[in-house]
């Protein structure tokens, strides 16, 4: 692991590699590969293809929400609703859908295809999934959002991109400023990520939450070592902190939901256990944090101080 004082980069040496030269994993791997003298397989020319093309329509489309926010309901909900600073916006690169960006993209030369493989686009292939998805509610009917690919985060939510240690858009989550609908990911992609990624493995304590707005409020407050796990914590994320984390203090803070059972493997207290047992036995100091009082989670404890 590596960390600059400097500018507050870190990571692992794939990550130095795409930072010092600028490039992005695939080319970093290579470079490692020869350095140590080892020989790796390449992928097809296919495959880098594509995913070049779905770095690109992610780094577009962070860009295209994040200037979407401007002026929107989004910017008073994060803002003043949530009370969070607009450093902390910046800071999230958080964003605005507007329901346009398919059209965005496609001005920019993109196929709808290559935007429904990168997850930002859908195609209802039904009248009852057309009917019931809350995409059909942002303009026209049923019957039209069948016929028509259409963005995947649907008019108005907040836009979270999830940001690795070198600046790459590797996936988004989003919340509903009207507590409608719960949040959603991009479908087929393993949450390999935290929310504000870049801290795993930057500082000696780590806070560790569960949603946007617990991850906003720490960096409200100056926390900058905190990281989200954006719902249920998962195998790949343990791993992370595994790897991540070894030697340093890892402090744990779900929400207290007490109308959850741990035993159906669900609330806080069961997201608490899971990652205690994961991170047993691998030189993590664990700690967990419970509020006082009858706030639920951390971002509400946090605003009542």
């Amino acid at each position: 692991l590596w960390k600059c004082f400097s500018c507050g980069k870190g990571g692992s040496v794939i990550d130095l590699i795409m930072v010092l030269d600028g490039c992005d994993e695939a080319e970093a791997l290579k470079k490692c590969a020869e350095l140590a003298n080892v020989e790796i397989a390449s992928a097809s020319p296919h495959k880098d293809k594509t995913k070049s093309i779905q770095e690109k329509i992610f780094r577009l489309a962070a860009e295209y929400y994040e200037g979407a926010l401007d002026g929107s309901p989004g910017l008073e909900y994060f803002c003043k609703t949530r009370g969070h600073k607009a450093a902390t916006l910046k800071k999230m690169r958080v964003g605005w859908s507007d329901g346009r960006l398919l059209s965005f993209l496609e001005g920019k030369g993109f196929d709808v295809e290559d935007v429904v493989k990168a997850g930002l686009a859908k195609v209802f292939s039904s009248k009852g999934e057309g009917a019931s998805t809350p995409s059909s509610a942002s303009g026209g009917g049923s019957e039209r959002a069948e016929e028509n690919p259409r963005d995947y985060f649907w008019k108005g939510l907040v836009i979270f991109p999830v940001i690795d240690h070198a600046g790459k858009i590797v996936s988004f989550t989003c919340k509903d400023p009207e507590k409608k609908y719960k949040g959603l990911m991009l479908k087929g992609t393993k949450k390999t990520w935290f929310l504000n990624y870049a801290a795993l493995g930057k500082h000696d304590e780590l806070f560790v939450v569960e949603g946007e707005n617990d991850v906003a409020s720490l960096i409200d407050a100056g926390f900058d070592n905190v990281i989200g796990t954006a719902g249920a914590p998962c195998a790949e994320q343990i791993k992370l902190l595994r790897n991540f984390c070894a030697g340093k203090t890892v402090y744990l803070w779900f929400d207290k939901d007490p109308g959850r059972d741990p035993k159906k493997n669900e609330g806080g207290a069961h997201h608490t256990r899971f990652l205690c047992d994961g991170l047993r036995g691998h030189n993590i100091e664990v700690k967990i944090v419970v509020q006082p009082g009858e706030t639920k989670d951390p971002d509400e404890y946090i605003r009542g101080l």
